[in-house]
């Protein structure tokens, strides 16, 4: 990236002055040029959500055209987390094949998104299931650091494209703006994401180092070079402080929305599940080489109109789901228990404290398990809906809570393996391996736990309901079914319709719908 000198334009703008570019400005040519970008980013729901009507890609759709009817310089760009998880991407089409992300492939192409970047959350695909996301998708893609195993090789992800013809996914992808007059900029876009999801198929390069390379790459052939990152925030900070020059940091991972300024960068991420939208917009004067970026947070709710077509490709997929929940003995649309007071499933409550959702949902575990059980756990990353829940509960917002069908396991273990766990569960706050419990209390003076009314002792065993995702060893990769410790795993009978503990869901809405919950 050229040197540059730096000019604040109050607290949402700046303004950026470069070398002088090698391209020749004719007389007809202002040398003004403005860009927009939308933003969306962490969208797992294809329609607005239940009970607070937000979001709804048919929406954002809408704001796309708008954003266009003022600048045909309107790129729409999404930061990753889409794929997985959601509710309809666990159930089955109507021959009886896995949507698994499916329908937010149709319903994107059909909102007009442009660009793309992996989040952690595409990664829960299989291979097989994530190449055909990926054929399936007519917006562009670009990806910096994460790279496909082939056998001994690691190479670019890919598109099938007509004629058996194979695509990369670039590194780097270049996209030149011109105005009506003939002003031009080149922007240069690459894709980090971090590693979080582990995979035999995936392999992760260094994000810092990476980004390092493709501004290297990108030197001298752009006039701006914007990361599209899902990371950390205090990931995207590092970049933003550690390679200087970015006028935007087009982010994702986290799910309310931020605007910050770090030096002369601005980073921004807007609300999950398309509650709200960034435009942002990018005056370029190619004369003076400086540039100004400000931001609106647009809100996206009954207040903006749905399209059509997006709409309508909406209520197919919402149709099949329907249809496929009660094959699978749901009523999305039956009353569990009402609530008087809101229920807080924001993923900022539940990851940082042990919250009543939490409460709720660990003691449906136990209701679940058999007497013998002393406590229950759940790692918070579990609970996907992101939202207050108010009013009328139903089946369907158990399955919104929960979209991952996990079964409840009873596990026997060594109070040295349980004091392990809780452990490092105090060290997880603010990630989805924070842990929800029941029956455990910590005491965070003394660094002490007690289940029940007693000090956990390192001596004797203890009997933990928890979900069986727990044991996949990746929230906590020192567990296992294999990882000492482990004495007993007592299973659910899967041929058994009944058992509550084959599907936790079910476990919730029968504890709520007896015992109410509250």
């Amino acid at each position: 990236m050229k040197k540059i000198k730096i000019l604040l334009f109050f607290f949402i703008s700046i303004s950026i002055r470069c070398t002088p570019s090698k391209e020749i400005i004719t007389s007809t040519d202002d040398g003004l040029i403005e860009i927009q970008f939308l933003q969306i980013n962490d969208v797992y729901e294809i329609a607005p959500l239940p009970g607070n009507d937000r979001g709804g890609l048919a929406r954002v759709a809408t704001l796309k055209k708008q954003c266009i009817s003022k600048n045909k310089n309107t790129i729409a760009i999404i930061a990753g987390d889409f794929l997985s998880p959601s509710v309809i991407g666990t159930l089955d089409d109507e021959n009886g094949n896995g949507i698994k992300g499916a329908h937010m492939i149709d319903v994107l192409n059909e909102t007009g998104i442009d660009l793309a970047t992996f989040g952690n959350h595409e990664f829960d695909l299989k291979e097989k299931d994530l190449q055909k996301r990926l054929d399936e998708s007519k917006f562009d893609w670009v990806s910096s650091n994460v790279l496909r195993v082939e056998g001994n090789r690691v190479i670019p992800f890919y598109k099938n494209k007509k004629r058996n013809k194979k695509q990369n996914i670039p590194n780097t992808i270049i996209k030149t703006f011109t105005d009506d007059d003939g002003t031009s900029v080149k922007i240069g876009f690459f894709g980090v994401t971090l590693d979080s999801k582990q995979q035999p198929y995936l392999a992760y390069e260094d994000f810092m180092q990476r980004s390092e390379m493709m501004m290297q790459e990108l030197s001298g052939k752009v006039d701006l070079i914007i990361p599209i990152t899902h990371l950390d925030l205090e990931d995207d900070v590092r970049l933003a402080k550690q390679i200087k020059g970015f006028p935007l940091i087009i982010g994702g991972h986290d799910h309310d929305n931020i605007r910050l300024m770090v030096g002369s960068t601005v980073i921004a991420k807007a609300d999950a599940n398309a509650k709200t939208a960034f435009v942002h917009t990018l005056k370029f004067d190619a004369r003076e080489r400086t540039y100004i970026v400000y931001s609106e947070l647009e809100k996206i709710d009954k207040n903006v109109v749905e399209n059509e077509a997006v709409k309508s490709r909406v209520e197919y997929w919402k149709k099949i789901a329907l249809e496929d929940l009660v094959k699978k003995g749901f009523h999305a649309e039956n009353p569990v228990t009402y609530l008087y007071t809101p229920l807080d499933g924001r993923e900022s409550t539940i990851r940082n404290n042990q919250s009543e959702l939490g409460q709720i949902i660990t003691s449906a575990i136990k209701h679940a398990c058999s007497d013998k059980v002393d406590a229950a756990i759940l790692n918070s990353g579990s609970i996907r809906v992101d939202d207050l829940l108010q009013g009328n509960l139903t089946e369907y917002d158990i399955i919104r809570i929960l979209p991952y069908p996990g079964k409840i396991l009873e596990v026997k273990m060594t109070g040295v393996l349980l004091k392990k766990i809780l452990e490092a569960h105090t060290q997880n706050r603010g990630e989805g391996a924070y842990l929800q419990l029941n029956g455990i209390k910590f005491d965070e003076p003394s660094l002490s736990f007690k289940i029940g009314n007693e000090l956990l002792e390192t001596s004797r065993n203890y009997i933990i309901g928890m979900n069986d995702f727990l044991l996949a060893g990746y929230d906590y990769k020192f567990l296992t079914r294999e990882t000492e410790g482990i004495i007993e795993i007592i299973e659910p009978d899967k041929n058994d319709l009944g058992n509550l503990k084959n599907d936790l869901r079910r476990a919730v809405i029968d504890f709520l719908t007896v015992d109410g919950g509250r």
